[in-house]
C-alpha cells in the first residue's frame, strides 16, 4: 500500500505507519520518516561592481541564490539590440556565485537585460530575479553645445561669456 501526501504548505512533514489486522489489532508505530515539500523555485539577485551605470571595463557580477542548486546556474545578459551572451559563474558558496563581465567600446550604449536559469534540489525550475534583472551600460561618450554671449563682440577686446550645455551629468568641469 503507498500514500501520495500533497501537503498544503511547504515544510518538513514526518509520517509513522500502524497496521491493523483482521481482529483489530493494531501494531506498534513505525520509525518516524521525514519528507520535505519544496514547490517553490528558486529566485535570484544581481549586484553589480561598479554599481549602474557601467562603462568600458570589468564589471563584477554577484548572483545570490533563494536556495541551493543543481549545478551551475545560467546568466545571461543581452545589451540592447543583441542576443544574450553567458556570464561564466564560479560558485562562492551554496547559494553565491560570482562572475566578471566585460565591457567594451563597442558594447552597445543602453539598457542590458539579463536572464537567468536554475533548478533547485528538488527538481524546481527557475527563472525570476527579486532584484537585479538589468544594468544600463553606458559606453556613449557626452556631447555638448557651445553658446558664445554677446556673439557680435566675438572679434572685439572684452569679457566673453561662454555656456555648455551637456547631455548629462560630468563629474567634473569640461575644460
Amino acid at each position: 500500500t503507498s500514500l501520495d501526501d500533497i501537503p498544503p504548505s511547504d515544510g518538513i512533514y514526518y509520517y509513522g505507519v500502524t497496521a491493523i489486522d483482521g481482529a483489530g489489532n493494531e501494531s506498534l508505530l513505525s520509525a518516524i520518516v521525514s519528507a520535505t515539500s519544496d514547490r517553490q523555485p528558486p529566485s535570484a539577485s544581481v549586484a553589480f561592481l561598479p554599481a549602474s551605470p557601467v562603462g568600458p571595463g570589468d564589471v563584477g557580477v554577484m548572483l545570490t541564490l533563494s536556495e541551493p542548486v543543481t549545478g551551475t546556474p545560467y546568466l545571461g545578459i543581452a545589451p540592447v539590440g543583441e542576443d544574450a551572451g553567458v556570464i561564466e559563474l564560479l560558485r562562492s558558496n551554496d547559494t553565491q556565485w560570482s562572475g566578471v563581465y566585460h565591457i567594451t567600446g563597442s558594447t552597445p550604449n543602453g539598457m542590458a537585460s539579463l536572464s537567468f536559469y536554475a533548478t533547485d534540489i528538488i527538481g524546481n525550475k527557475g527563472n525570476q530575479f527579486t532584484t537585479g534583472s538589468s544594468i544600463y551600460i553606458d559606453t556613449a561618450g557626452p556631447w555638448a553645445s557651445l553658446q558664445v554671449t554677446p556673439v557680435s563682440n566675438i572679434h572685439k577686446p572684452g569679457i566673453l561669456t561662454v555656456s555648455i550645455t551637456l547631455n548629462e551629468t560630468a563629474p567634473q568641469a569640461p575644460s
